[in-house]
């Protein structure tokens, strides 16, 4: 991993740099520290070498092993022999997990493909009953005899005779218009039909 430093001059040792790992080195892989592109010594739990990697702001120093996302490179000026300025490139080298070097970031790729649909999931509750709607114009049963039941102004239409018929509460009266001399016709044994002449 490529990091430019953007430090006034560290001459010291023990000094903070501001400069933090970006991801955690992979599985005991090991870091190296580079500067203008010169390698410098890395302690490994001592603070004694150029430089060291410490979570606490350079109190303790990490072992190389434990490092992680988030430790800041502290430099020893002193021990390095090479102060540290704006100038400087500083470089953090080291493996991630899957074993690929850090390096930088590249553009984001193309969006992939929808997925499959998932599966259904389960019905909802039922919801409330709507209203009730207005009441539609009066319709006819067809049928060869009488419907069992009738109920007042309930139409049938007799399949056998051609005739419309109206159920008057006692009577089923027809609707149509004949010459005739009988003004009562027995359809069945129970029902008797009066044609309106």
């Amino acid at each position: 991993m490529s990091i430019d430093a953007t430090l006034g001059m560290l001459a010291e040792d023990e000094s903070a740099t501001g400069l933090t790992i970006t991801n955690t080195p992979w599985d005991n892989s090991y870091v190296i520290v580079k500067v203008n592109g010169w390698s410098y010594v890395l302690g490994d739990g001592v603070k004694t070498a150029d430089c060291y990697f410490s979570g606490d702001g350079g109190t303790t120093a990490r072992l190389i092993s434990d490092i992680v996302a988030g430790d800041e490179l502290i430099w020893n000026g002193e021990t390095a022999l090479f102060s540290l300025d704006a100038d400087d490139r500083v470089d953090f080298d080291y493996i991630i997990a899957g074993g690929a070097s850090v390096g930088p970031t590249g553009p984001a790729g193309a969006a992939g493909a929808a997925g499959p649909t998932g599966p259904t999931g389960p019905a909802g509750d039922a919801g409330s009953a709507g209203p009730t709607g207005p009441t539609g114009p009066a319709g006819y049963i067809e049928s060869a005899t009488p419907p069992d039941s009738p109920v007042t102004n309930m139409r049938w239409y007799d399949t056998t005779r051609g005739v419309m018929w109206v159920y008057n509460g006692t009577y089923w009266l027809s609707e149509q218009i004949f010459t005739c001399h009988d003004y009562q016709y027995n359809i069945s044994a129970d029902v008797t039909a009066i044609f309106l002449c």
